[in-house]
């Protein structure tokens, strides 16, 4: 168990929810970023990056949607 098992079931379910271009954003634990660019590039969400917290850590990832045929 890994601790992310809410935001797996968030990034699933997102599509549902979020239009073309929409952002989807996670703050996340600090050895997490790998895993959650992983898991949101594995879904389909494009111009998936990290962002390093002032202590430089990095601490919120996230990506965009994009529709299958776009």
């Amino acid at each position: 168990m890994d601790g992310l098992d809410d935001i797996r079931e968030i990034i699933v379910t997102a599509p549902m929810f979020l239009k073309a271009g929409g952002a989807l954003l996670f703050e996340h634990g600090y050895d997490q970023a790998h895993t959650v660019k992983a898991l949101l590039v594995e879904q389909g969400f494009r111009d998936v990056a990290t962002t390093r917290d002032l202590a430089g850590v990095e601490r919120v990832t996230g990506g965009i949607w994009c529709l299958s045929d776009q």
